[in-house]
Formats: C-alpha cells, sequence, structure tokens
C-alpha cells in the first residue's frame, strides 16, 4: 500500500517539494541529503493519498523527517505518522 500511495501524485506536491527543501538542510542522512529529501517526500506524499480529508500540512515534514531519523526506513515512518495522525 505504501508504495503505491507514494508514487501517486496530488495537489500537496508542489508544496510537500518545497517544505522538504527545507527540512534539516544541514541534517545529512545516510550520507545523501538528497536521498533523504526524496524519501520524506514519498512519505509525505503516502500520507496525503491516504488521509485526503487531512491532505498535508505544514509541520508535518519535521515530524516525519524526525522518525525518518530515528527508524531509519520509510515505510515504517508510513505507518508510524499514519498511527500518530489518526
Amino acid at each position: 500500500m505504501y508504495r503505491r500511495l507514494s508514487k501517486k501524485q496530488n495537489t500537496h506536491f508542489n508544496e510537500i517539494q518545497i517544505d522538504s527543501e527545507r527540512t534539516f538542510p544541514h541534517v545529512l542522512m545516510f550520507g545523501n541529503q538528497n536521498k533523504a529529501e526524496k524519501m520524506l517526500i514519498r512519505i509525505l506524499t503516502a500520507i496525503s493519498n491516504y488521509m485526503p480529508d487531512l491532505g498535508y500540512v505544514q509541520g508535518m515534514n519535521f515530524i516525519a523527517a524526525s522518525l525518518l531519523l530515528i527508524l531509519c526506513n520509510e515505510e515504517d515512518t508510513f505507518y508510524l505518522m499514519i498511527q500518530l495522525l489518526k
């Protein structure tokens, strides 16, 4: 489910992309900031597709990025975010 939702474009994509670029720019994750940014975009896109009534809200990027730093796994971060947002 995560992979399908993370690839589906929606109206929040541009905002997610802009905010992801600004999320922890000084933190080098997995030795590649570009890779971490793409992971965060996929996670936030999947969340906004899974919860269309909520969509994307500014601030989600910092919560998701913090969880991603701890869990080091996109899919786990997605499912934990869903539980937190319910």
